[in-house]
C-alpha cells in the first residue's frame, strides 16, 4: 500500500506522526487518500523534482515519488567539507520542500512502464500519468573503487558525497599541518562536475589562513583529457590551479585505494600503468550511475 500524503498547509505541522510512519485517515487534516491517475507524476523527490513540481502544480494534479523523511541540499556538501557550513544546515523535512499542492507518495520506483503510462513502485503499487518527470539523479558508487568503501572516513579519506561524509572531510582537513593532499574526477559520470575541484580550492584557501599551505600539496587527479569538461571553464580553472599551486593530472584515474598505508593506485588511460601515490588526505570524487532498475529502456 502506498502512503499517499497531500502537502498542504495543514499537515506541514505533523511532521511527527509522518516520522513515525503513523496514518490517522480518520482526520483530514493529517491524511487525505488520493487516486492514482495524475496528470504529472515526478520521480523523486531532490532538488530537481521539488523544482519541477512546483512548477507544475498550477497546470494540474501533481504527484512526487519520494521515500525519503529528510530532503537534503546536496550541493551545500562542500561548504561542510570546508568547515564553513554543518551538515544540519543542509537537512530539511521533506515535507517542507515538496510543494503544498502536490500529493507526495512516500514510496520508491520499481520500474517505469512508458508503453502504458505506468510507474510500478516497491511496494506494489501502480501510478498512472499523463506526463511522467525523472528527476531520481545518480547513484553514488563507492565499491566501483577497489578499498574505497572500506577506507571511506578512515586514515584521511574523504568524500563529500552522501549525508555525514563531510563531516569527517573537515575533521581530516581542519587537522592538518602538512603533507600531502589529493583530489580525485573519476572516469565515470557523477553528480556536480566541479564539486571535486570546488573542495580543493577551499582547502588551499584554508590552509593559506591557517598559515600552513607552505607545508602542504594539493594535487588533482582527473581522468578527463582535461581539468573540465567544458573548454571555456577548463581555461580559467587551469590558471586558477597553477595560480593556486595546485597540480593537475590529466587522464589520471583513481582505481584503488589502501586506505591504512595511506597510498592511492592512478592508472594513467593512454597507457594503462599503475601508478601509487601516498596521501595524508585524499577527497574522492566517486563514480556515479543510474539506478539499476532505470538500465532497462524507458
Amino acid at each position: 500500500m502506498i502512503s499517499n500524503f497531500r502537502c498542504d498547509q495543514n499537515v506541514r505541522h505533523c511532521i511527527s506522526m509522518l516520522k513515525l510512519g503513523t496514518r490517522d485517515l480518520s482526520n483530514p487534516l493529517v491524511l487525505r487518500r488520493f487516486a492514482s491517475h495524475y496528470k504529472f507524476v515526478v520521480a523523486g523527490g531532490g532538488s530537481g523534482g521539488c523544482a519541477v513540481a512546483s512548477n507544475l502544480v498550477n497546470h494540474g494534479s501533481v504527484a512526487v515519488i519520494e521515500p525519503t523523511l529528510h530532503h537534503y541540499y546536496q550541493p551545500m556538501w562542500t561548504l561542510v567539507g570546508a568547515g564553513i557550513k554543518k551538515t544540519a544546515d543542509s537537512r530539511n523535512d521533506q515535507i517542507n520542500c515538496i510543494p503544498g499542492q502536490a500529493t507526495w507518495l512516500r514510496t520508491s520506483v520499481s520500474s517505469f512502464n512508458p508503453d502504458d503510462n505506468t510507474v510500478m513502485t516497491l511496494d506494489g503499487g501502480k501510478i498512472t500519468y499523463d506526463y511522467l518527470v525523472v528527476a531520481l539523479g545518480l547513484e553514488v558508487r563507492f565499491d566501483k573503487i577497489k578499498g574505497l568503501k572500506e577506507s571511506l572516513g578512515t586514515n584521511g579519506v574523504c568524500s563529500n558525497y552522501g549525508p555525514g561524509n563531510a563531516d569527517y572531510t573537515w575533521e581530516v582537513l581542519s587537522s592538518i599541518k602538512s603533507g600531502k593532499l589529493l583530489f580525485t574526477f573519476p572516469n565515470a559520470p557523477i553528480k556536480c562536475a566541479g564539486a571535486p575541484q570546488k573542495i580543493m580550492y577551499l582547502a588551499e584557501s584554508h590552509l593559506r589562513k591557517a598559515g600552513v599551505r607552505g607545508s602542504c600539496t594539493l594535487d588533482y587527479h582527473t581522468a578527463l583529457p582535461a581539468i573540465f569538461g567544458v573548454p571555456k571553464y577548463a581555461e580559467a580553472l587551469t590558471k586558477l590551479a597553477a595560480d593556486k599551486g595546485c597540480g593537475v593530472h590529466t587522464k589520471s584515474n583513481l582505481v584503488e585505494i589502501d586506505g591504512e598505508n595511506k597510498t592511492a593506485v592512478f592508472q594513467d588511460l593512454d597507457s594503462g600503468e599503475l601508478n601509487s601515490e601516498s596521501f595524508d588526505m585524499i577527497h574522492v570524487g566517486p563514480p556515479c550511475a543510474l539506478y539499476l532498475f532505470m538500465l532497462s529502456p524507458l
